[in-house]
């Protein structure tokens, strides 16, 4: 079972990010959504997203997450069978890497993008549903902080901003777009690029993620994230 100490040092790393990452930031060439011809990035796992990020050499940035739900991390799942025998105190020096080589997925890629500094700031944008769930979650938490439109929490020293595409607010800096073809169970692609281009959302990679395998997934939502894709090329939406 992992250990206290453990979740204390998963803390402790994700802590700074935002005071440490502002000064390290690092962009590509940006350009407007839904304004600009944007070609997109195709990913058939959550965990690709994250590689192709490290390979870019991003750093220090926001992520705008957009997907129709949010699994809670829990990094006891992560535990190690040798970790009740492991002497104190633990090594650290490599617990980011260390985590990214042995446990890397699609459930926790957002949180090994912060734990290697890819990430300072993540912006999960939800269905209703989920970001109802969201917020009724965050109202028993600590370290929360809820509004109509935004929640803010922390878990297992995991910064994370929960929202809706309605309540989005500009970003106010060029981000890392991540989109989940689940996204499309509750947002049609039109709907997504005229949102993102009202909020003057800016990007310097736009990664679309086909969720390759998840049976939980459609066709019609598959087809929906390469409608979205051509969208993106041809730039413009109607009425911008």
């Amino acid at each position: 079972m992992i250990s206290c100490a453990l979740l204390a040092l998963a803390l402790a790393v994700c802590v700074g990010l935002d005071r440490f990452g502002r000064s390290a930031r690092r962009f590509g060439a940006v350009r407007a959504v839904g304004r600009d011809p944007i070609r997109p990035t195709l990913v058939a796992l959550p965990e690709d997203a994250y590689r192709f990020w490290k390979r870019q050499g991003f750093h220090g940035r926001t992520i705008l997450c957009l997907a129709d739900s949010w699994d809670r991390l829990n990094l006891k799942e992560y535990a190690e069978e040798d970790d009740a025998r492991r002497s104190y105190p633990l090594k650290v020096y490599r617990f980011a890497d260390h985590f990214e080589e042995k446990f890397l997925d699609s459930r926790n890629f957002l949180y090994v993008a912060a734990l290697q500094g890819i990430a300072r700031k993540i912006v999960a944008v939800l269905s209703p549903a989920a970001f109802d769930l969201a917020r009724d979650h965050a109202h028993h938490a600590k370290n929360a902080r809820v509004d109509a439109q935004e929640v803010y929490e922390t878990h297992e020293g995991f910064p994370r901003w929960f929202t809706t595409l309605g309540g989005l607010t500009p970003p106010g800096e060029p981000v890392l777009i991540y989109v989940s073809a689940s996204m499309f169970r509750s947002a049609r692609p039109e709907e997504l690029l005229a949102a993102l281009s009202r909020r003057g959302v800016r990007s310097d990679a736009v990664l679309l993620c086909s969720l390759a395998g998840d049976r939980t997934v459609s066709d019609t939502e598959r087809r929906a994230l390469g409608d979205f894709a051509r969208l993106l090329e041809r730039g413009a939406h109607e009425g911008s």
